[in-house]
């Protein structure tokens, strides 16, 4: 059975917890948003930069651009550059 608090009232938990909940999936909207931009952006200079080279941006040439740009980043961090 449920045991109410001092106060006699069980609303301001779940008001609260109403709060955290909201808070957290607003949250997780805006860093999924800022995630797609992000990926619509590098996707986007994926398709112009193969474009200049003559090929099509498959979702195979796109991956592979995408690894050789990390690979080409990595090499740059390490080297100190």
């Amino acid at each position: 059975m449920f045991s109410p608090n001092k106060t006699g009232s069980k609303s301001g938990s779940a008001v609260t917890i109403f709060g955290l909940v909201f808070g957290a999936e607003s949250a997780l909207i805006e860093h999924e948003n800022i995630r797609r931009r992000e990926e619509n952006i590098l996707r986007r200079e994926a398709r112009l930069d193969l474009a200049r080279r003559g090929l099509v941006g498959t979702e195979t040439e796109i991956a592979n651009w995408k690894a050789a740009r990390e690979q080409a980043f990595e090499r740059g961090r390490s080297s100190g550059g």
